[in-house]
């Protein structure tokens, strides 16, 4: 594995560790992030409707209306009181604070300037008038009826601790630590908190403001006092039970598990807190307070089917009283609602969680992911890269969605598929502009010069070029298309470069197919190379292999007149080329100035190669080998064509030309005509000589009519 992607992985691995420390930081964005997917749960399945004692006075804009603004005097609700005891509700809870004193009360109105002078004129008794107090009425109505209280948490307020009516006792270890907990609250006007049955925090849930709320706090605490909300407060009394019971964690003081009142048991978060589960807004929930208030007796008669047994709140849905709060499922609605459904979850007994250890999965997804999609990144295309990426969050999301659909689990997949996501892209990016940079400038150098094959074999092994240049064995190979002078008189430019397209281009590609290197096109010549810029096996056959396929080529471009000269009536013979092979050492490299370079070799080898082309002619063959090639070329039909004199060369040098193929060479008839053309070369009497070559050009019919050429040419130079 080469550096880059090293340092690929590395950098990787460093995002993962970060976006992993994140999540357990678990700040504000994941937080955001998990709450808007478990939303988005709840707005796809919400609770389902049941039909539990619940019911909501509603104090709503048609009970403003006939009855006055809000606050009322306190003998309307002492009147609600009353009504609803004669109906036999099982608990009768207000989601209203009762902070101060009726202002409403007849001594209270005297009190007013002005108001006793009226008063002295007119025949109303003021002493009986006096007696008369809202509040005292309200509180004896409350005595007589299971009633409970709101208390709101106030750090301004003047009063420390609410009357606390129940008992606690903790199972396990104390929790009071991992408890919400409230500094002060406002005061209850002393005569009704003291009648009251129980009281209860009315706070749906702490610091919401204009989120959504979507956990409901069964207990608070306050010192050493735990205080029970107000939906645990109504359990109690209408289980006619005493004592709160608090099941702490085994192992630690900071960790709430469940609560217990009478019957009930509620599973919490760890700091005491209900997931809520909410169902969908039901309008028969609620029953309008003024039909309690000014019905007649019809009215109530028939509200007592509906309320019989039942768990009622008193509050508000009147938007001037500013009550409202906002739900998962996208709705704003009344904070008794709130109340309302959290009651109606736990009589149900359908709960949320989410248990600890979702958290530590959460953060192992996150780096376990992260990591594959960084070796992905790092070893596999971008495509395959992202495949990989969106499986694995569909079986992501899938899993999720099915935790919540069937086990009411809370599992978080939203912050693993934005890390992986995360990740994918800086992966992306950094392969890009780093890791993929040497391989975009290998694939613009080359792709001009090797076949596709080859072009993968070096983006993958990148480190296998030197590209300031490497001598190395080598075989170079230079094609020459012949009597090109007089062809390109007669044709047009147009017609002359589409020829050379074709021609050159077919050619081209037989030298890639097997895996060599296009140096360059010099004209109407080719010349390539084997063995660079990464190593080939048997790169002299591989050589020999092209120049095989290229007389095939061009006998088939020949014999359909793909160059159009026969239907253009040009009058040309048939195109030839001539091919020369050689193998040695020179040096490979990018060869230029820094501005401007190509990728070539130089050297001795290449001007043999060069000079064994130009021999073609001499020869009378299309395909010539030097005598260091011919040496790796067992599996092949060569001839000895001599010891010629090559341009630029002291010494006369060996040449071979290739009649075929490994299936040639089988051929009994190159069998016996190999035997004859040996002894015709090593004979040594020029007589004797040419006489056993013309036999031998007489056998060659046989084997490949070009010998015939080939031999007259041999006889001419002996």
């Amino acid at each position: 594995m080469n550096n880059s992607k090293w340092l690929a992985l590395v950098f990787g691995t460093m995002l993962v560790l970060l976006l992993a420390w994140l999540r357990g930081d678990d700040g504000t964005i994941p937080q955001t992030v998990r709450n808007l997917t478990f939303d988005q749960y709840q707005r796809s399945l919400p609770r389902e409707k049941s039909s539990q004692p619940v019911r909501v006075i509603d104090i709503d804009e048609a009970s403003l209306a006939k009855i006055g603004q809000f606050p009322w005097p306190r003998s309307e609700f002492a009147k609600l009181v009353d009504e609803l005891k004669e109906l036999g509700v099982a608990a009768i809870v207000f989601d209203v604070v009762f902070s101060e004193p009726d202002r409403l009360s007849p001594h209270r109105v005297l009190a007013q300037n002005g108001f006793k002078k009226w008063l002295k004129k007119s025949k109303i008794n003021q002493t009986e008038l006096a007696l008369e107090d809202n509040d005292l009425l309200f509180a004896k109505s409350m005595a007589q009826a299971p009633v409970i209280l709101a208390f709101g948490a106030n750090d301004s307020a003047a009063r420390a601790h609410p009357l606390l009516k129940s008992g606690f006792a903790f199972k396990g270890n104390s929790t009071l630590k991992a408890l919400n907990s409230f500094e002060r609250v406002t005061d209850l006007v002393p005569v009704l908190e003291k009648a009251a049955s129980g009281i209860g925090s009315i706070s749906v849930a702490p610091n919401t403001g204009l989120d959504a709320v979507r956990t409901y706090p069964l207990m608070w605490v306050k010192g050493k006092k735990p205080y029970p909300s107000l939906v645990m407060e109504s359990l109690r009394v209408a289980q006619g039970a005493s004592t709160f019971i608090i099941q702490g964690a085994p192992h630690t003081k900071e960790i709430v598990e469940s609560i217990r009142i009478g019957a009930i048991t509620v599973p919490t978060t760890r700091s005491g807190e209900m997931w809520m589960y909410y169902s969908k807004p039901d309008p028969d929930l609620y029953i309008s307070a003024v039909q309690l208030l000014r019905g007649d007796d019809k009215t109530k008669q028939a509200l007592r089917e509906k309320l019989q047994g039942h768990i009622v709140f008193i509050g508000t849905s009147a938007t001037g009283l500013f009550d409202i709060k906002n739900t998962p499922l996208g709705d704003s609605v009344p904070g008794v609602s709130i109340h309302a459904q959290a009651l109606d979850q736990i009589l149900s007994q359908t709960f949320l969680s989410r248990p600890d250890w979702t958290d530590g999965i959460e953060i192992i997804l996150v780096f376990v992911i992260g990591l594959l999609i960084v070796l992905a990144a790092v070893f596999l295309s971008p495509g395959k890269s992202l495949l990989l990426g969106a499986f694995w969050a569909a079986g992501l999301m899938a899993g999720s969605w099915i935790a919540f659909k069937d086990y009411h689990i809370l599992f978080d997949a939203t912050y693993p598929l934005v890390a992986g996501l995360l990740v994918h892209f800086a992966m992306t990016a950094y392969r890009f502009l780093v890791t993929d940079r040497q391989a975009r400038y290998v694939r613009t150098a080359f792709s001009r010069y090797v076949s596709p094959d080859v072009l993968v074999d070096i983006e993958k092994n990148p480190s296998a070029l030197k590209l300031g240049g490497d001598t190395r064995e080598l075989t170079i190979m230079f094609v020459d298309i012949r009597n090109f002078t007089p062809l390109s008189e007669n044709l047009t430019p147009q017609e002359l470069v589409a020829f050379l397209n074709k021609l050159l281009g077919d050619l081209s590609v037989c030298v890639t197919q097997e895996k060599g290197t296009i140096d360059k096109y010099i004209g109407d010549s080719i010349m390539a190379f084997w063995n660079a810029p990464l190593d080939v096996e048997d790169h002299e056959k591989r050589a020999v292999n092209a120049a095989l396929k290229m007389r095939k080529t061009l006998e088939e471009l020949n014999r359909t007149d793909a160059f159009g000269f026969r239907k253009n009536r040009h009058g040309f013979d048939d195109i030839a080329i001539g091919i020369g092979i050689n193998t040695g050492q020179a040096c490979v490299g990018n060869l230029g100035s820094q501005e401007r370079f190509d990728y070539s070799i130089v050297g001795d080898a290449v001007n043999v190669a060069a000079r064994v082309e130009s021999t073609c002619k001499q020869v009378g063959m299309d395909i010539l080998v030097s005598a260091s090639t011919a040496k790796a070329l067992d599996d092949f039909a060569l001839l000895d064509a001599g010891d010629l004199t090559l341009k630029g060369k002291s010494e006369k040098q060996k040449i071979f030309t290739v009649v075929g193929d490994e299936q040639v060479k089988k051929k009994q008839a190159f069998s016996e005509l190999v035997a004859d053309h040996a002894v015709a070369i090593t004979t040594r009497t020029k007589k004797k000589k040419r006489q056993l070559l013309e036999e031998a050009k007489k056998r060659s019919r046989e084997v490949a009519p070009q010998l015939l050429t080939f031999y007259e040419r041999l006889i001419e130079r002996i």
